[in-house]
């Protein structure tokens, strides 16, 4: 019996049998990938309220504080999919690190620009609040 060939000149019989299934089998790794990430949306589902309460604090209104921590849960979706082959690769390593320097460099900017502890040039130095006075009882 002759083989067919392909134009490409290999013998159909040493083809592997195309795969049918596309899910991975459920493993260790796998299955913990996948409950790992899921932990991490329900994270960020029970932190949005604490995000929204640190928002009010520093002076933003409800409807900004909301909108800004969509436009992060959004830029950071967005980055998990440009990125996401690239961190599948063998480059995931650098991928890390860059943006590890990337957070620790913006949020020492954002530090150095809102520090609660040295007032900026421009503020006025703060006084001390009244002394209370006593309640009549």
């Amino acid at each position: 019996m002759c083989a067919t060939t392909i134009e490409v000149g290999v013998p159909v019989s040493t083809l592997p049998p195309p795969s049918v299934e596309p899910r991975q089998p459920l493993t260790l790794r796998t299955g913990s990938a996948t409950f790992l990430i899921a932990l991490a949306s329900l994270m960020m589902a029970n932190l949005a309220p604490f995000v929204m309460t640190a928002l009010a604090a520093l002076g933003f209104d409800v409807l900004t504080s909301g909108n800004i921590l969509t436009g992060a849960l959004l830029a950071s979706a967005a980055v998990g999919l440009g990125t996401a082959r690239l961190a599948a690769g063998t480059l995931r390593r650098r991928l890390a690190l860059a943006g590890l320097a990337l957070a620790t460099v913006a949020f020492g900017v954002w530090r150095s620009q809102v520090s609660p502890s040295r007032p900026s040039p421009s503020a006025p130095p703060r006084s001390p609040p009244p002394p209370r006075s006593p309640s009549p009882g």
